[in-house]
């Protein structure tokens, strides 16, 4: 057990900061974390080109069956930009259900 220098309490000898103050402890050299990758960096962040669209919206409303395949070659890519196609086919979808059941 070694003192804390701030606080002077006791504490442990592997302890990087004092668990009373929060003093950081020089003494045992701190290695902060690295990030880890988390997969494509470009998917967290929305480029220009990858902004929601009016027409992958009413592609994915007029042929949803098309926008499914499109959906599925364009999310790695363009997240957002898929997404519309998702919108609107479960836009005509709610309305095709409204329609059906009125």
């Amino acid at each position: 057990m070694k003192e804390c220098p701030s606080c002077h309490k006791l504490i442990e000898d592997t302890d990087c900061f004092c668990s009373y103050c929060g003093c950081r402890l020089d003494s045992i050299p701190y290695k902060e974390k690295e990030p880890q990758y988390q997969g494509n960096y470009s998917a967290h962040r929305q480029s220009s080109e990858d902004m929601p669209s009016l027409g992958y919206a009413l592609l994915g409303f007029f042929l949803p069956v098309i926008a499914l395949f499109v959906y599925s070659k364009q999310k790695d890519n363009y997240p957002t930009r898929a997404a519309s196609l998702l919108h609107g086919a479960f836009v005509k979808l709610v309305l095709w259900v409204i329609i059906l059941f009125k």
